[in-house]
């Protein structure tokens, strides 16, 4: 039934703010999941300028675009994007030869330009590379052929898109929590969490340990709205899901709020959590020590270990607290007494080091974790 329901949807009507861009030999076409641009004016019969919209105002500087281009005939088109309201944060990217690779462009003020030899053959074009929910159902259908595991749904978007889980369970009451996507763009926060939790769920010896000791719940995809429309940072109700945590008032943060609930009210201890995001740069935004009790050092052990196992890595780490502003880390920290990160990739990372780190990331965790149950 999962299945079924996400093929329905990436088959439904697209709704995206323009669903071409036709001229007479040149058609830009968004009618596809994660696609986005805005208004689209031709200059000339080689020169497209788009302007990319958000979902709402006010929105923080994520600008999100992708489209498929195409022409009649053969030709090399320029295409200058620029943002409403704000300034282009991705490096546009086609989709060739079953990979996404960068496309050269030039950086002006508040825009960028690249240009593209196009055909018949339309261009999958793109800020960063596309991760849709079906995509995100292929990977969880695969890891759910495993035993141990269970893919099921846990709530729905406002759009009623599931929300799913895959979920190990021990012989324990201990929990660790990983959850993904509240923001659309931040598509290298995405690929370490699918890394990541790959390696949590492997073979290795590690993983196996780990799994008899501790419950684990991956929750990868919580605003599947706003990844199919290509949304800059909200949800379909304009809101930051990751500002939403303290008074759940979103369907999507809710239905993550009561699953963890029944957790707790079943008897489970929630004992970790990481959020995976992405910025500028890689950072880990912990909470301070002393800002609890309980494992107080459990993060710093586990960064310190992760920088000792990948030098070459920067392991960036700042603590903050702010109790008012609904943010996942804080939540856990607040309603569970224990301490969480928010985990994000450098929106430019290479792409292999992410996979690298996610690897290494989730190795280091699970040892950690494995040694602090032991005192």
């Amino acid at each position: 039934m999962i299945y079924k329901s996400i093929l329905l949807l990436s088959l439904s009507i697209f709704s995206n703010i323009a669903n071409a861009c036709l001229n007479s030999d040149i058609t830009i076409d968004t009618q596809f999941a994660t696609a986005r641009i805005g208004q689209c004016e031709q200059i000339n019969d080689k020169h497209i300028q788009l302007t990319l919209l958000p979902e709402n105002t006010p929105i923080n500087n994520s600008p999100w675009f992708g489209f498929k281009i195409s022409a009649k005939e053969q030709k090399q088109v320029k295409i200058s994007i620029k943002a409403d309201g704000g300034k282009m944060r991705y490096s546009p990217k086609v989709f060739k030869d079953n990979t996404w690779q960068l496309i050269p462009f030039e950086k002006h003020d508040k825009d960028i330009s690249f240009s593209l030899n196009v055909s018949s053959e339309p261009l999958w074009i793109s800020a960063q590379e596309s991760l849709n929910s079906l995509e995100y159902h292929r990977w969880a259908k695969a890891h759910a052929q495993k035993s141990f595991l269970n893919h099921d749904i846990i709530g729905w978007s406002i759009e009623h898109r599931p929300i799913f889980k895959l979920e190990s369970r021990a012989k324990s009451n201990q929990w660790l929590i990983l959850v993904g996507r509240q923001h659309p763009p931040e598509v290298t926060g995405a690929l370490a969490m699918l890394t990541f939790v790959d390696h949590v769920f492997s073979d290795s010896a590690i993983a196996n340990t780990f799994r008899k000791r501790f419950n684990i719940l991956v929750v990868p995809n919580i605003n599947p709205d706003g990844v199919y429309h290509g949304y800059w940072r909200h949800n379909v109700a304009g809101k930051d899901l990751n500002r939403d945590w303290k008074t759940a008032m979103q369907p999507e943060v809710a239905s993550v709020v009561k699953y963890l609930d029944n957790i707790v009210k079943n008897g489970g201890e929630i004992k970790y959590a990481v959020d995976f995001h992405s910025t500028y740069k890689d950072i880990f935004y912990t909470i301070p020590e002393d800002y609890l009790s309980h494992n107080h050092t459990l993060t710093n052990d586990w960064l310190d270990k992760l920088e000792k196992t990948l030098p070459e890595f920067e392991v960036r780490r700042k603590a903050g607290q702010n109790p008012n502003r609904g943010v996942f880390k804080q939540f856990i920290a607040d309603k569970y007494k224990v301490h969480a990160v928010t985990y994000e990739m450098g929106d430019n990372t290479d792409r292999a080091m992410i996979d690298k780190a996610a690897i290494e990331a989730a190795e280091t965790l699970m040892s950690t974790l494995l040694s602090k149950q032991k005192q």
